[in-house]
C-alpha cells in the first residue's frame, strides 16, 4: 500500500511539473518551413496567429496535457461572445511541436491528428 501511495505521488508530481514545462516552452514563435503558418504565444497569454498573410490575434489559450496529443484551446473574445478554436499540439522535443488546428464549428476536439497531411503543421520555434 505504502508503495502504491509512492508512486500515485510521483506520477502525479511528474504531471504537474510536465505542464508547466511544456506551457513556459511554448510561449514564443513557432514557424513552419515555408514560412507561411507562424503561431506567437506570449507571455501575458495571448496568441498571434498568421497564415499565408492573414492574422487573429487570440485573448488567451490553454493547454489541456491529460491527453497525448495535448489539446490547445484558443480564446477570442468579442462583446460577450467567446469564439473557441481546438487544436492538437504535441511536443517534438523543446523546439519543435506538431500542430493541427480546427475549424471554429468543431465542438468535440479529435482524439487523435487527422489523416489529413495538409492540415497538420510542424513548427520550430524561432530563436533569436
Amino acid at each position: 500500500m505504502l508503495v502504491q501511495q509512492r508512486i500515485t505521488l510521483l506520477l502525479i508530481l511528474i504531471a504537474t511539473t510536465n505542464t508547466t514545462i511544456q506551457e513556459n516552452e511554448l510561449v514564443g514563435e513557432w514557424q513552419n518551413k515555408k514560412n507561411t503558418v507562424t503561431y506567437i504565444f506570449n507571455e501575458n497569454g495571448t496568441v498571434y496567429y498568421n497564415e499565408q498573410g492573414r492574422g487573429l490575434y487570440y485573448d488567451s489559450f490553454t493547454v489541456d496535457t491529460t491527453q497525448t496529443p495535448h489539446v490547445l484551446t484558443l480564446i477570442k473574445k468579442q462583446a460577450s461572445i467567446e469564439h473557441i478554436v481546438y487544436a492538437l499540439i504535441q511536443f517534438e522535443g523543446t523546439d519543435k511541436i506538431k500542430l493541427e488546428q480546427f475549424p471554429p464549428y468543431i465542438q468535440q476536439v479529435p482524439k487523435t491528428f487527422s489523416k489529413e497531411p495538409y492540415r497538420i503543421f510542424t513548427l520550430q520555434k524561432k530563436r533569436y
